[in-house]
Order: C-alpha cells, then structure tokens, then sequence
C-alpha cells in the first residue's frame, strides 16, 4: 500500500487514521479499504488503543 493513502498518528490511547486522497476526495480505492482493515485490526491486537477515528484530509469531502 502506498505510504501516502493512509495516515497514522497514535496520541496516547486514540488510534487517528486519516484518509489522505484529497484531490478524488478521499474517494475508497481497494487498496485503501484494505488499509482501513489493516488498521482496526492493529488496533484490536493493541490493548492500548481505545479509540479510532476516521478522518477525510482535504476541505471539500471527508469521503465520496
């Protein structure tokens, strides 16, 4: 997966993945909903994260 699709930042206990296609308005290729799986399932298998949010990069959408 292309390091750039998905961003991860842990801040403390919170898990922040952020959807990083702006410019086709985070729209979910195959590759990045693989990533999304990816992601959740890190944060199941990590007792110190309790929450994950799902966030848009970009101004317009937060996901099409």
């Amino acid at each position: 997966m292309s390091a750039d699709v998905l961003l991860h930042e842990q801040r403390g206990p919170v898990l922040v993945v952020t959807l990083n296609r702006p410019a086709v308005r985070n729209a979910i290729s195959g590759e990045m909903m693989r990533g999304i799986a990816d992601s959740v399932e890190r944060a199941e298998q990590d007792d110190t994260i309790r929450v994950v949010i799902l966030a848009g990069a970009g101004e317009k959408a937060f996901c099409a």
